[in-house]
């Protein structure tokens, strides 16, 4: 019996030696990871949209990674170094505009209506080929970063204050 259970340790040693300890360079990070999904040069599939050549900004891009969305399963201790080179590799830009907001507004509701249903729709249905906000997965700390950074052609909005935007956030995620 115990030349049976050291042979087991032994054998379990052995492949966890051929194991990698160490995370992998980000080039093979993305093609482990994202490439089925997103296409080996970030092109999109019908699984997931394109990354490449996006307008996507560092915070949102790294709380994507981190919480996910949808269908994509978060990714726990990614490094800065890392996710930094990924974007180059794929060319996002880190550029997004910036919007001023409404002076005033009563409610999340009312914000959401000034400053969002233009092109996500009054209810989060869409519109104009935007993006709907119902029926998606989306953790509450990615709607504040997309909210707080922006991606593409939607603004950030920078100068909510952390009560606003946790208010307009939570209006958001109730839009399901």
């Amino acid at each position: 019996m115990p030349k049976l259970l050291f042979g087991v340790t032994l054998s379990l040693f052995s492949s966890l030696s051929s194991c990698r300890l160490e995370p992998p360079p980000p080039e093979e990070a993305y093609a482990e990871l994202c490439a089925r999904c997103h296409g080996p040069e970030g092109e999109g599939t019908e699984r997931a949209p394109a990354l490449a050549k996006r307008k996507i900004p560092y915070p949102l891009f790294k709380a994507a990674v981190e919480h996910g969305m949808d269908l994509m399963r978060p990714i726990e201790n990614v490094d800065d170094v890392g996710l930094r080179t990924v974007m180059r590799q794929l060319s996002i830009e880190e550029f997004v505009p910036q919007e001023v907001l409404p002076s005033s507004y009563s409610s999340p509701e009312t914000l959401y209506l000034q400053a969002c249903a233009r092109c996500h729709g009054d209810g989060g249905q869409g519109k104009g080929g935007r993006l709907a906000l119902r029926k998606r997965r989306i953790p509450p700390e990615l709607i504040r970063a997309f909210i707080r950074h922006g991606i593409d052609d939607m603004p950030g909005f920078p100068s909510l204050t952390e009560e606003q935007l946790s208010a307009l956030s939570d209006y958001v995620a109730r839009l399901k």
